[in-house]
């Protein structure tokens, strides 16, 4: 069923600038100096050099700062590091790069897709295939506690022993682990530097395990030198599909999303997993959609209560 309701998400590669080329320093300084040292030139000095091209002629390069070739090589440094960001589907991108970092807003799905990917990979086991553990870092309890919270994860209840230490190292030297880590910014703030050092200890140990941490997008301050993906916002084509399969009904769908369109603020609610979700609970049955994000969840924690009474009776 889960499977069934999961609608897959887009994502953007975050590039990040190379700091070791120092491009942009060098480049400041000349074009700046071009213009400012016509304080020199009053004074009396025969010629005006840019101060970077002064060093370099200094050192011995006598390169003619006019030259062509010169000019060339500049543009095949910003060629470098301005490459094309990937885009695609979450799993295609988290598949072309073992090691990753999945960020987005709250509610955007990040936990959804790897709670998917673990999913999927149970359900396409065999004996020569990956396992792929969903492991929440809100429950890290503080420094050398990521081994400890890998094992726990393997439990399904407080009386299921689950994995070994000795199995999940096993697993992780052979290759035969995924670590889905969620959840980063959730660790407990007290902790949340030592958690960032033993994913890098672990990283380091075991060079072939693959690995996908998730952070909110405000959250991460690149703790973890990995590449990094945004889950995307979903787009109207998705927004349909996801109330389609939770109403059983497209044309119930449709219908939901043109009244969201007309709404203030109605486009960023439904392109929301999370807020959509609370609209699905909301109309649910026939119920008409409210106006504005306030009476939407008045309306839903109103439903909310009225529910989880009955179950309790």
């Amino acid at each position: 069923a889960d499977a069934r309701l999961f609608i897959p998400l887009d994502a953007e590669e975050n590039p990040s600038v190379r700091t070791d080329m120092e491009l942009f320093e060098p480049m400041a300084e000349e074009y700046l100096s071009s213009d400012l040292d016509w304080l020199d030139d009053q004074e009396g000095n025969e010629e005006t050099i840019p101060s970077s091209r002064r060093k370099r002629e200094e050192a011995g390069d006598k390169t003619d700062a006019a030259d062509p070739e010169e000019d060339g090589d500049d543009t095949d440094d910003f060629d470098e590091i301005t490459r094309i960001a990937r885009k695609g589907g979450v799993f295609s991108l988290l598949e072309q790069e073992p090691r990753a970092m999945l960020l987005g807003e709250p509610g955007g799905g990040k936990t959804t897709c790897l709670k998917h990917l673990s999913l999927r990979a149970a359900n396409q086991f065999s004996e020569n295939k990956r396992v792929s553990l969903f492991v929440p870092l809100s429950r890290y309890k503080g420094p050398g506690d990521l081994m400890p919270l890998i094992v726990r994860a393997t439990r399904s209840s407080k009386t299921d022993t689950g994995l070994t230490l000795a199995h999940i190292e096993w697993l992780m030297k052979s290759g035969r682990l995924q670590l889905l880590l969620d959840a980063l910014n959730e660790c407990p703030s007290e902790y949340t530097r030592h958690c960032v050092e033993d994913i890098q200890s672990c990283l380091n140990r075991y060079p072939s395990l693959p690995v996908t941490i998730t952070a909110r997008t405000y959250a991460y301050r690149e703790q973890i030198g990995l590449p990094a993906f945004s889950v995307q916002p979903m787009d109207v084509e998705q927004q349909n599909a996801f109330l389609a399969v939770h109403l059983r009904s497209k044309e119930r769908a449709q219908d939901i999303i043109a009244q969201l369109q007309q709404q203030a603020g109605g486009e960023t609610l439904a392109s929301n997993p999370l807020l959509l979700r609370l609209v699905v609970e909301t109309v649910r049955g026939g119920q008409p959609l409210p106006t504005g994000r306030a009476r939407l969840y008045r309306q839903f924690l109103a439903r909310w209560y009225i529910r989880e009474a009955n179950k309790a009776k």
